[in-house]
């Protein structure tokens, strides 16, 4: 599988969330360190004057187009809930698994950042707070650096 960002879209929001999108337990979630069990992302194309949203879950992937009103309620929803970074686009990462492919290779391959083994939503963060990636106004206070 190749993914590959449309080069208008430059900036994302990538957001990182203490609940999963599975219907189910999955075996491995208490492995997971507490605010990372999932990621997804967004971005605002100007050109379509609609926010995207990407989020690969376990068991689909949700790509979907936000109309204005939409992405109020979604904002809504995520502001002071989970950890919101903005960032840029990187060139294509260099590694990209599909044995493990998870919610953070995927959102991983998406702004262009390498995560090794353990692919996980916390290596994710990591990769990213050491890049040029802010914390979003939407998102929820750090308490502390992860």
């Amino acid at each position: 599988m190749r993914l590959i960002t449309d080069p208008r879209l430059k900036t994302w929001f990538v957001g990182f969330s203490d609940e999963t999108t599975s219907s189910h337990s999955l075996w491995y979630e208490p492995l997971l360190a507490k605010g990372f069990k999932h990621c997804y992302a967004f971005a605002w194309d100007d050109k379509a004057a609609v926010w995207v949203l990407y989020d690969p879950g376990w068991e689909s992937i949700c790509v979907r187009a936000m109309t204005m009103q939409r992405a109020e309620k979604f904002f809504t929803e995520i502001k002071g809930r989970d950890i919101i970074l903005e960032c840029t686009v990187k060139s294509e990462p260099g590694f990209y698994s599909r044995i493990f492919h998870t919610c953070a290779t995927a959102v991983a391959y998406l702004v262009g950042v390498n995560i090794f083994f353990p692919p996980s939503v916390y290596a994710l963060y990591c990769a990213l707070r050491k890049t040029d990636a802010k914390v979003s106004f939407l998102s929820r206070p750090l308490d502390k650096e992860y």
